[in-house]
């Protein structure tokens, strides 16, 4: 019986759309969208060419059939030239994983993962976990669009109709003020110092933020500052937590993946490290290596590295006895996505009301300000 080529196509978009329908429906999933500018594909294509691949090879397609229906079903030019790339290194007779690397849109941790998943003959395994990887990323970056977008959005509003009362309205007010005379309210008096500060330093102040911005995005890459932004940040209340445990998880997936196809663990930890950028994590991790080559046991490692919490150490402890590794570390992500979900929803309830008390606060402050005179003057007058 011959194979349908056309629809084993419809099957495979109608797959893979339904699995996607369900997070890409609100305005927040629209903004979260993965923009990749690096020598990389994003997050969300690899999570749509891994899940391809996995539902094919699945259906009994050969590697070379099944990338080459994937090609066929990619818009992007970008992405379609690395896939027939990709394509050609298999057509010359190199190994999928082999291929991968030789474009140098992979990551080390994806060729070692799939040249393990070939060897061990679990290759639609390894691709189903890479899928699940970076369908994770996709949707933490979702979580935390959802729950900072709508509170950015009114900050950052707020914040341009306080400045533009300060630069146009309280000025209006500041010309018929000269004209009653007298001296006037404190409050009043602050407010209009503040509009003239921010007509006459207004440019100033904008390049010194833009410059801020520019010294950030320069040194973003930098270990020294990326160790003071991880220090600023985990001690954040809520966000550090969701950090962490973010990350936590996403060591946890990848050694459990790693460890279930008998890859060493000191191999493991540097194939993790290379995905990791999370710079506590990244150190702990070479440190660690280091340990176990010396006959730690990685527990031992862990216990001497912050980043762990004491919980997550002890239960490592009780899998290296039993020799369940695997399970612990996907229990352990489990439990952590989970408290991650319910942070991110802790965060979107507690800013609304925290920015609409502050939003009313300013305006209010300004509107007061600017009658305190015009309510002097008609006391005056009765």
């Amino acid at each position: 019986m011959g194979i349908n080529i056309q629809e084993l196509k419809n099957n495979q978009a109608d797959n893979i759309d339904s699995s996607l329908k369900k997070k890409t429906r609100s305005l927040s999933e629209l903004l979260s969208t993965d923009l990749s500018l690096s020598k990389s594909l994003s997050d969300k294509k690899k999570f749509r060419f891994y899940k391809d691949l996995s539902l094919l090879l699945s259906a009994g397609i050969d590697i070379r059939m099944s990338i080459e229906l994937s090609i066929d079903g990619e818009k992007n030019i970008k992405t379609k030239n690395i896939l027939q790339e990709v394509f050609d290194n298999i057509i010359k007779g190199l190994t999928f994983s082999e291929g991968l690397k030789k474009t140098a849109y992979f990551s080390e941790y994806e060729y070692y993962s799939i040249k393990i998943g070939e060897e061990s003959g679990t290759i639609i395994t390894i691709l189903e976990d890479l899928a699940n990887f970076y369908e994770g990323r996709l949707e933490f970056k979702r979580k935390m669009v959802s729950a900072f977008s709508y509170p950015v959005i009114v900050l950052v509003t707020a914040m341009l109709a306080v400045v533009f009362m300060l630069s146009f309205i309280v000025p209006i007010f500041e010309d018929a003020f000269k004209r009653f005379g007298g001296e006037l309210p404190y409050l009043t008096q602050r407010v209009l110092d503040l509009s003239e500060s921010l007509q006459a330093y207004g440019l100033i102040i904008l390049l010194i933020i833009a410059g801020i911005v520019v010294f950030i995005f320069s040194q973003r890459k930098k270990d020294w500052f990326r160790k003071y932004l991880t220090i600023v940040v985990l001690k954040t209340p809520i966000l550090g937590d969701i950090t962490s445990k973010t990350y936590l998880s996403r060591f946890c997936h990848s050694m459990s993946l790693l460890i279930r196809v008998n890859n060493p663990l000191v191999s493991s930890m540097l194939l993790v490290r290379k995905m990791m950028k999370f710079y506590p994590l990244e150190e702990a991790l070479i440190q660690m290596e280091k340990d176990i080559l010396k006959g730690s046991l990685l527990y031992e490692s862990m216990s001497k590295h912050s980043i762990f919490p004491k919980r997550m150490v002890s239960l490592v402890k009780v899998a290296e006895e039993v020799n369940k590794l695997t399970i612990v570390f996907e229990q352990i992500q489990s439990q952590y996505d989970s408290e991650t979900e319910n942070s991110s929803k802790t965060i979107s309830s507690l800013l609304e009301p925290f920015l609409i008390i502050f939003i009313g606060f300013f305006v209010g402050i300004i509107l007061i300000a600017m009658y305190l005179p015009l309510f002097e003057l008609g006391s005056g007058i009765q």
